[in-house]
């Protein structure tokens, strides 16, 4: 599950990390990074791993916090709308319907979504 919150702690971009495998090592780390596509983002930091990222990750956009990548592969998406589920399909799917998802998607990347059209065959 992915929400549309996300929780960082006050501390180095690496201790969030680890957070989910305490035992990773940088390799791993940065292998998992790069998965997300986020590891170009992080080493580009004043102080790569080591950058505190704030309270609540106030320092980073939406995205920066949340790779959506992980909801690109979803086989369901389910959008929630003040409680009532309003939306549901995969992210192509979505995206051509350009409701409330095509929407979100715009505003968290700050760009209209390519046509998924040809995606839907």
């Amino acid at each position: 599950m992915v929400t549309q919150e996300t929780y960082l702690f006050h501390d180095t971009v690496r201790a969030n990390l680890l957070y989910a495998d305490p035992d990773a090592t940088q390799a791993e780390l940065e292998t998992a990074c790069r998965a997300a596509n986020i590891h170009d983002f992080i080493a580009g930091l004043p102080n790569g791993y080591d950058t505190v990222v704030g309270e609540r990750g106030y320092r980073f956009s939406g995205g920066e916090k949340q790779r959506l990548s992980t909801i690109l592969a979803a086989d369901q998406i389910l959008v929630l709308d003040e409680g009532r589920l309003v939306e549901q399909g995969t992210h192509v799917e979505l995206l051509a319907r350009a409701g409330l998802y095509a929407h979100l998607y715009e505003t968290q990347f700050g760009q209209k979504p390519e046509s998924p059209t040809s995606d839907l065959s």
